[in-house]
């Protein structure tokens, strides 16, 4: 089942720094994620502030913190605020600004689709 068509989002807890794996986010919407993420499996999420973008891939959650590997499909590891979007979606744009090629993202986990506009949807 899709969250909806915009994807599973959530608001980081406590400021990253470009070291940091893992993300704190409220115990609801990490269950969210817990529940869908099967061993072998990631999903790639996407933090972004005006026009500095990381993808990230999801690789577990525990309790309410995910556990993630930072700088993915050619994103930089940034330091995001406490607050910061985090969200399952890749838009389309920062595919295409990144040189980047969504079929390359949709066989790497078949709980990814595009959605009609062109992004990068998580599963959940």
């Amino acid at each position: 089942m899709w969250q909806s068509e915009q994807g599973w989002q959530a608001n980081i807890h406590a400021t990253l720094n470009t070291n940091s794996s893992g993300v704190p986010v409220s115990p609801a919407k990490a269950a969210l994620l817990a529940g869908t993420l099967h061993q072998d499996q990631c999903y790639f999420l996407t933090l972004q502030a005006g026009f500095d973008v990381e993808i990230v891939r999801l690789l577990a959650v525990t309790q309410n913190i995910l556990i993630i590997e930072r700088a993915q499909q050619g994103t930089s590891a940034n330091i995001w605020p406490a607050g910061t979007p985090l969200v399952a979606r890749i838009p389309a744009k920062i595919l295409s600004e990144l040189h980047i090629d969504k079929n390359q993202i949709l066989s790497l986990n078949q709980d990814m689709r595009e959605a009609p506009n062109g992004d990068v949807i998580t599963k959940l």
